[in-house]
């Protein structure tokens, strides 16, 4: 990508975060629109998906699995269980502990789901050869762990 900066025609191209911002906006908005058509909201989708695979998850459990907030996951799954997706229950063996599970509703829209994730990599990945999509994989992880050790450094934490 070209260089941006004061003397570019649009002040913001040529920055590859915008190029990611950009590739990020176009996927999401594909996947909210697949998603509505099945009832769901993006983000619930990864949670059907979590709770398919690992089954009576908690609810903190799943929120670092997901790498959100326990007050996000919480009004996500508040908003799952009116819907009748999931069911949250107080963990027998500790009553501080709350498990999530699918409903038949909600497992019967994890073949969809997964249906749709694969037709969002085929459309993300069009085009790109093997060797590309292993090392764009690389470079995002990358990326990845530089934004992550820049939010370490900059909050503290080691």
């Amino acid at each position: 990508m070209q260089e941006a900066g004061p003397g570019t025609p649009n002040g913001i191209e040529g920055y590859i975060g915008i190029a990611l911002i950009r590739a990020h906006r176009a996927f999401r908005q594909s996947g909210e629109r697949k998603l509505a058509r099945l009832g769901l909201r993006l983000g619930q989708e990864f949670i059907l998906l979590q709770l398919a695979a690992h089954e009576a998850l908690s609810q903190i459990g799943l929120a670092e699995r997901l790498g959100v907030e326990q007050a996000t996951i919480s009004i996500v799954l508040r908003r799952m269980q009116k819907a009748g997706l999931v069911q949250r229950r107080t963990d027998p063996a500790d009553a501080r502990v709350t498990r999530v599970c699918l409903t038949r509703k909600g497992r019967s829209l994890v073949p969809p789901v997964q249906r749709l994730w694969r037709e969002q990599e085929r459309s993300l990945l069009q085009g790109l050869t093997g060797e590309d999509r292993r090392t764009l994989g690389k470079l995002l992880a990358r990326i990845q762990a530089n934004l992550e050790s820049r939010r370490t450094a900059h909050d503290g934490r080691a």
